[in-house]
């Protein structure tokens, strides 16, 4: 990329710098449409299932997987650019605990309360009960990754006495 004075972008790489940030932008979309989509699949098998439709089970499973597999394929391009949620660098686990701390933190200070609040004011008790809800979990999910960065090393091994980050899967 050509770099005028300053570290600004030359008149010549701004082009460039666009069409960078709109392939980021593209990515970033259809990463989280892509993962919508497996998370769909996964809730129209979990419903087939429970309807006594194995062969639809099976195919929305089917379906899961492979989308599972294409929404990896996106974050491996994400992940040289960052963190599509926090703009945090991703890789390597202390990063990718740093990054998860950084989102549900957000989601649980501010995201959920602000949806149960609209949800509250526009007359959907139960919606706002659930984002309450979703945040306390959020803050759950917050001790476990603080205590995990505060006393296990980068494989994941707890030290003495550590905190057993293996425990619980919330």
């Amino acid at each position: 990329m050509d770099l005028g004075k300053e570290g600004e972008l030359s008149a010549a790489a701004a082009p460039q710098a666009a069409a960078r940030q709109s392939t980021l932008d593209n990515l970033v979309d259809v990463f989280a449409r892509d993962a919508q989509t497996f998370v769909r699949y996964r809730c129209f098998a979990s419903t087939a299932k429970h309807e006594g439709l194995p062969g639809a089970a099976a195919l929305f499973e089917r379906l899961a997987q492979a989308q599972a597999v294409v929404v990896e394929g996106h974050f491996d391009f994400l992940r040289q650019l960052g963190d599509p949620l926090t703009n945090l660098p991703v890789g390597a686990t202390q990063d990718n605990l740093r990054a998860a701390l950084t989102a549900e933190r957000e989601e649980a200070e501010e995201l959920c309360r602000a949806v149960a609040t609209v949800a509250e004011a526009e007359g959907f008790p139960s919606v706002a009960s659930w984002f309450h809800s979703v945040a306390a979990l959020k803050r759950s999910h917050l001790l476990r990754i603080e205590g995990l960065l505060a006393v296990a090393d980068v494989a994941g091994r707890p030290e003495e006495g550590g905190y057993d980050h293996a425990a619980s899967a919330d």
